[in-house]
Formats: structure tokens, C-alpha cells, sequence
């Protein structure tokens, strides 16, 4: 159904639904095209959203790649050559950074090259909605002069003539560009479900795959670290079980009663008075009755034939602590002497174990990354930019964020386009003297002062 303009059908049998607003704002309306356009802003809001995030996500993916490949080969580094499984941990570490990389490829090229592609049309095709919708406006403006002069008494069959031709024109400009846009927006609206949904399996595919081939080589390294632990728990416990000085230390180094509070050197007077035989005759009634043990680190210095360790006495601090006379002489612990320790606290229970304080690494954001800069607003148009002044003969409201609004009388100052190329027929670029506002309206809808 074509209506007073003679429209053409855009949908079959259905039809656009053109309405006309007779009278003094006389306006056309297309229900239909209204509905496709809240369609497409609908649409390319949750395109930009998802783009955004993608590219957020597949930032911190790559920063992930960066930080396993370093860790990993400090991993590799610390694993010595010797050692059960050490080609398996090396070949495990190069397959990783090799996974990692083929991952960050195959999001940047199947997901987010197409996701940034989709995006692209929008602004296209906004651009299109934005000239059908002044095409519109010249077509609506054509007609009205030409109402105006037919509805005059004293007519003028010339002037008459002339609008009804520029009326005819503009028609037909904005009646092809109108049925080329109900036609693409459905059609575009309709595209969002393919690519979606091939971006998305393509995203949901490549982590599958990298994720299942990533546990594989954990489980690789999994397994070597067991055979390297249970090698090394064996050889540990048999050089613990005959080592004669652990074996004749046991008792004074792995074992001594302290009460809460600081570690000191306690002298024992009465080592002299008892017998080793005494010492081990009491050994086990005396252990069930410590409230804390102190394990030694000697066996670990055994295993590792560390050179950098020494023994220091117990001799700091200033709590009492008892010590049953059938102790040996000295308690000792083994510490490292190139490492710091902070102070520990032990209760009347258990010794509990150090909390090291990792240095915290403070991360500058880089001041060009995801920032964005505000627009700057209109600056004063120079005097010798101004063509001429029109002032307003009727209202117009502005129906895109480019376009002017105004009332009758007020005035414009006329300024030359930015890009020439971008000037459409009766369209003129002004500055709003009320405000400073800039944009661009309709010729028809004003006269020079």
C-alpha cells in the first residue's frame, strides 16, 4: 500500500506502513523503518560490548602466554640434567610455549579479526540511515512549498510547475535509498546469528583444544616429578638411617622441650651425672612429655652436602626454657648462613612455620592503553569562516546527533563543509548563534538576513 506518497511494497502483501502528519509540521512516517533502525542500534550495542571485552580478554591471554613461558623455563633451568626426567621436562616445556603461541594466533585470526570485520559495517550503514533520513527531510520540504503555492489564491502556475518538479526529484532520491535500506537492515539484523555463532565455536573450539593438550603435558610433568620425588625420598631415608653422627645425635637434635617464647642456649650442668644409658632409658617418656619439637635440618645438609651451612647455638632470647637434665649439652639448629630469617613465635602446642613476605612488584598502567579522551567542545567559528546568515522561517527538530534544532527567527551563520564531498543537495552547515551549536539543517527551512 503506497499511501499519499505512491510508495512502493518493501514486504509483500504486508506492505510499509507510511502514515502522513498533516498539517503545520507535515512529516512522513514509517513505522516499519522506525522498528529496523531500534533494531539495529539494538545490535550494534551488544557488537561493540562483546568486541570490547574480546579485546580485553585476549589481551590478558597473551600476557598469560608471556608469563608460562617464563616461568616455565625457569622450571627447566632449576631442573638439573642428572635428574629422572629431565628430557621429559624439556620437552614438555618447548610443546607448552609452543601450544600458547598457536592459541594466541588462532583467537586473534578465527575470532577476533571476524568480530572486528562485523563491527565495521555498523558505521556504514548508520551513515546510510542518517542521508536516507535527510533525503526525507528535502522531500518533505519540496512538498510543502508546493502545497503552499497551490493552496495560495493568487497562483503562480509557473512557481507552481517548478516545486512540483523539485517535489518530484526529491522523492524519487529518498524512495530508492529508503527501499534499499528496508531491505538491508532486515537482512544485516538476520546476519548477527551466523556471526556469532561462528565466532563463538571458533572461540569455545580453539580453547578446548588447547586446554585438553595442556593437561597432557601437566599429567608428563606430573608423572616425572613423582619418579624424581620417590628417588630422591629413598636415598634420603637411607643415608638418614646410617649416617653415625645422626645416629649418635638423634636424640639432642631432633628433639628438645622448649615452653613459649623466644629460643635460648641453655648449659647443661647435670650431663656429666648421667649415663648414655640413662639418656636412653628416659628418651621416650621424656618425648611424650615436650610441649614443642624442634626438628633439625641436619639430615637435609647430609642430603645436599650443602657448604654454606653452619650450626649455631641456641643462644638468643630470654625465656626460660627447661631442659631436662639427660639433654645433651647444646641445643642446636641448622640455619643458612647467606639467608635471612624473621622471628618465629612458639606456643605451648606446636612451632609454627615461617610466613616469607614475597616483594610486591608495583605495575604502572601505561597511560596510552584504554584511556579514552574526551571530545573537546565546538570552538568559536572565525569571522572570515562565516559565507553568510540565514534566519529560521520554520521550527525544525534535528533527528540525528548532526543535524541542527531551531525555532523560527532564529539565526544561523552559514559555514563551508568540512570535506565538500560530504554536502548533500539543500543541506548547508551552520553555526547557531544562540549557543555556538554546529551542524547541519535543511536550506529550505530558513532565508538569508
Amino acid at each position: 500500500m503506497g499511501g499519499y506518497l505512491g510508495m512502493p511494497d518493501y514486504n509483500g502483501d504486508d506492505g510499509a506502513r507510511v502514515l502522513q502528519n498533516l498539517g503545520k509540521a507535515d512529516k512522513t512516517q514509517d513505522e516499519e523503518f522506525d522498528l529496523h533502525v531500534a533494531n539495529f542500534t539494538k545490535q550494534q550495542m551488544v557488537a561493540v560490548k562483546l568486541q570490547k571485552e574480546l579485546k580485553n580478554y585476549l589481551q590478558c591471554v597473551k600476557a598469560m602466554s608471556l608469563a608460562s613461558k617464563v616461568f616455565y623455563e625457569t622450571v627447566q633451568e632449576s631442573y638439573e640434567d642428572s635428574w629422572t626426567g629431565h628430557s621429559d621436562m624439556t620437552g614438555a616445556v618447548e610443546a607448552l610455549a609452543a601450544m600458547w603461541e598457536d592459541y594466541v594466533l588462532k583467537l586473534t585470526h578465527q575470532v577476533q579479526d571476524p568480530l572486528a570485520a562485523y563491527v565495521a559495517r555498523f558505521p556504514e550503514v548508520k551513515h546510510k540511515i542518517a542521508k536516507r533520513n535527510r533525503k526525507l527531510m528535502d522531500f518533505d520540504g519540496t512538498r510543502h512549498t508546493r502545497d503552499s503555492l497551490v493552496n495560495q489564491k493568487k497562483k503562480d502556475e509557473t512557481k507552481i510547475n517548478k516545486a512540483h518538479d523539485e517535489m518530484n526529484a526529491a522523492k524519487k532520491i529518498y524512495q530508492e535509498i529508503n527501499a534499499e535500506l528496508h531491505e538491508e537492515l532486515p537482512n544485516f539484523y538476520e546476519s548477527r546469528k551466523s556471526v556469532l555463532s561462528s565466532t563463538l565455536n571458533s572461540l569455545f573450539s580453539s580453547e578446548a583444544k588447547f586446554q585438553e593438550e595442556s593437561a597432557m603435558i601437566k599429567n608428563t610433568l606430573a608423572d616425572a616429578t613423582e619418579r624424581l620425588s620417590k628417588e630422591s625420598s629413598d636415598v634420603f631415608f637411607k643415608q638418614f638411617n646410617h649416617s653415625p653422627h645422626m645416629s649418635s645425635n638423634h636424640a639432642s637434635t631432633t628433639s628438645t622441650p622448649l615452653s613459649a617464647g623466644k629460643l635460648r642456649h641453655i648449659p647443661n650442668d647435670n650431663s656429666s651425672n648421667h649415663s648414655s644409658s640413662n639418656h636412653s632409658s628416659h628418651s621416650n617418656q621424656d618425648d611424650a612429655n615436650d610441649s614443642v619439637t624442634i626438628k633439625s635440618d641436619t639430615k637435609k645438609v647430609d642430603y645436599f652436602n650443602r657448604t654454606d651451612v653452619i650450626e649455631q647455638p641456641i643462644t638468643n632470647g630470654d625465656a626460660d626454657i627447661n631442659v631436662p637434665s639427660n639433654r645433651t649439652p647444646d641445643a642446636y639448629i641448622t640455619v643458612d648462613a647467606e639467608d635471612e630469617y624473621e622471628s618465629i613465635m612458639i606456643d605451648s602446642q606446636t612451632m609454627t612455620s615461617h610466613h616469607i613476605c614475597w616483594p610486591v612488584k608495583r605495575i604502572t598502567a601505561n597511560e596510552a592503553d584504554n584511556v579514552y579522551s574526551v571530545p573537546t567542545k565546538h570552538e568559536p567559528v572565525a569571522k572570515d569562516t562565516v559565507l553568510y546568515q540565514v534566519e529560521a522561517t520554520h521550527p525544525y527538530a534535528g533527528e540525528d546527533t548532526d543535524e541542527l534544532t531551531f525555532e523560527t527567527g532564529d539565526l544561523i551563520n552559514v559555514i563551508p563543509y568540512a570535506d565538500p564531498e560530504e554536502q548533500d543537495d539543500g543541506w548547508l552547515m551552520g553555526v547557531r548563534i544562540s549557543d555556538g551549536q554546529v551542524g547541519v539543517f535543511p536550506e529550505n527551512f530558513t532565508k538569508r538576513v
